[in-house]
């Protein structure tokens, strides 16, 4: 049997030939579409970005992450001078966190006292926040809970 010569067979053939053009067609339509979204999701993080980090000096936040394969994803990454946040030391921990109360207290116009732990950390304090605050230091001279105000040692 020749199946070069069927006919049903050509037109067998044929109909495949035409249905995979077809599909083709529609898979780079979707294609397009896909990359549409992705664009479309990008610029919206990058205003919505805009739009979060403005009470913030130190901290910026990351609302889409680009995929290698050119996707767009949409994340939420606290990151300080471009560092993710998990990223950074215990000191630039400590002044992103300062940063992150005193955009939340421009926000909704609240002041409160903030405690600070680890403040040894911290070598240059770069978030002047307009409240009260109460460092927590570790230092081996000190046996005992000691209180400083201003830099003097309080008595009582």
């Amino acid at each position: 049997v020749n199946y070069f010569n069927d006919r049903a067979r050509r037109e067998s053939i044929v109909l495949k030939e035409q249905e995979m053009k077809e599909n083709l067609a529609k898979f780079e339509k979707s294609s397009k579409v896909m990359a549409l979204i992705d664009t479309f999701t990008e610029r919206k993080a990058d205003v919505l970005a805009d739009r979060v980090n403005k009470p913030f000096k130190l901290v910026k936040f990351k609302l889409a992450n680009k995929n290698d394969n050119g996707t767009v994803d949409p994340t939420c990454i606290a990151t300080v001078n471009g560092v993710p946040f998990p990223d950074v030391n215990t000191g630039a921990k400590i002044q992103a966190g300062l940063d992150i109360i005193g955009g939340l207290q421009e926000i909704y116009q609240v002041k409160m006292p903030i405690f600070i732990d680890n403040a040894e950390a911290v070598t240059h304090w770069m978030i002047d926040l307009n409240c009260q605050q109460i460092k927590l230091y570790a230092d081996k001279k000190y046996k005992t809970l000691t209180f400083f105000a201003n830099g003097e040692k309080q008595e009582g």
